[in-house]
């Protein structure tokens, strides 16, 4: 049981350092993180064909389309809003790491 339960914890902290070094490289240099996401949505909007939907319907293409458009209107706000989603699941992470140790 205490094996498990140090194992729980190790994953947790792994998962918490990946979200921590993230949010360092986004902090170092935002402008990079921006123009490295751009990029990406633009080689998987390059790659996606063009489908057919329902009415009222977008295909994924048009949706990673409308993210790099939204991205490319408001940088910043794209930046604090990862920044936010980061910080959020790091807090989360922290919780999940107290609670096993309370166990």
């Amino acid at each position: 049981m205490v094996v498990e339960k140090n194992i729980l914890v190790s994953e947790i902290i792994l998962k918490k350092n990946i979200l921590e070094n993230k949010l360092s490289i986004i902090n170092a240099n935002p402008n990079v993180f921006v123009e490295n996401r751009k990029t990406e949505l633009g080689d998987w909007i390059n790659i996606l064909p063009d489908r057919i939907t329902k009415k009222g319907n977008i295909s994924m293409k048009q949706y990673l389309s409308n993210l790099k458009k939204s991205i490319e209107l408001d940088e910043d706000a794209f930046v604090e809003l990862e920044k936010n989603k980061l910080i959020v699941a790091i807090s989360k992470l922290d919780l999940e790491v107290l609670e096993s140790q309370q166990r």
